[in-house]
């Protein structure tokens, strides 16, 4: 039996790195859910005022995006390197509509600190994901399971 020059990789031995930053990256979500809860700017001051359709739009909307958010997360844990690529695209869109959005975001910050910090908090937890997604040994585990599906389905 001879071993072959490049040791196999097994596509099911997810690296520490990627773990690590899925669980990051569901804490984020966890924590964008608090947010959603703590900011109060959404919600008319008098219920007599409260438009129901547009509670109904906001809440619609955050819950549609919080689950393709979960559904992304779960992808890249799944090894789904197409979907790495997606959530850093939305991170980099993210961070440069920053400088847009920072007259609303020190006014919320204003109303409720707590919303501040965690929202701060979610981009560091989220950069710090994405770091670990696109080191060296994330990488090669993302190819190699590429490279697995492909050879899955070749052989089918």
């Amino acid at each position: 039996m001879t071993e072959s020059p490049m040791p196999h990789r097994d596509p099911a031995a997810r690296p520490a790195n990627v773990g690590t930053a899925v669980r990051l990256m569901y804490a984020a979500l966890g924590l964008s859910f608090i947010s959603f809860l703590i900011d109060r700017s959404w919600i008319p001051v008098n219920i007599a005022e409260a438009r129901w359709p547009n509670w109904i739009f906001f809440g619609g909307v955050f819950f549609i995006l919080f689950g393709l958010s979960f559904l992304l997360i779960y992808m890249i844990g799944a090894g789904k390197n197409w979907v790495r690529m997606i959530y850093l695209v939305l991170y980099i869109l993210m961070i440069l509509s920053l400088p847009f959005s920072m007259k609303p975001f020190l006014q919320a910050v204003s109303n409720a600190p707590a919303l501040g910090i965690l929202e701060l908090v979610q981009v560091v937890i989220q950069g710090i994901a994405l770091v670990l997604v696109f080191q060296r040994d994330s990488s090669a585990w993302f190819k190699a399971m590429k490279q697995a599906r492909a050879d899955f389905s070749m052989h089918r």
